[in-house]
């Protein structure tokens, strides 16, 4: 994937989580952000993600009911296209999270990516380990210097 060529990209929440919480990465991540939206490019996601978001910050002690409240629906501002359920998806789902032993959860957003020719931006070693258009923050970086 070369820079002009870069069209998009998949997110998973393990990237999404990491703009709301400090983690490793986050400052990789919050710039994958600011660069995409910079650019214009579009972000997608299965809309589980915002679930799952969700449901990490409320196990993050320093979360509050509000606070979450507040994260989602800035996530909801940031234009990310949050894709609905899906037929050819959930059915291209099942088959990774067999072939690979992933949870159809996590394998959504592989088969997401493989169907739209996207990367997918993850910090998840067994998606990236198992999908082929999968990239770390780290790899994602490199292909735009």
């Amino acid at each position: 994937m070369e820079r002009h060529t870069l069209r998009g990209a998949v997110l998973d929440s393990s990237i999404i989580v990491k703009w709301f919480a400090a983690e490793p990465d986050s400052d990789d991540a919050v710039a994958l952000r600011k660069y995409f939206l910079t650019h214009q490019l579009p972000l997608i996601a299965p809309d589980l993600a915002i679930y799952e978001v969700a449901n990490s910050l409320a196990y993050n002690p320093r979360y509050t009911t509000d606070t979450i409240q507040l994260a989602i629906h800035t996530l909801l501002q940031f234009g990310i296209e949050f894709t609905d359920p899906d037929e050819d998806i959930i059915s291209h789902a099942i088959s990774i999270a067999k072939l690979h032993k992933l949870s159809v959860y996590d394998a959504a957003y592989a088969a997401l990516a493989e169907i739209k020719v996207l990367p997918l931006i993850t910090a998840d070693r067994a998606l990236l380990a198992s999908s082929p258009h999968a990239l770390s923050l780290e790899m994602f970086k490199k292909h735009l210097s």
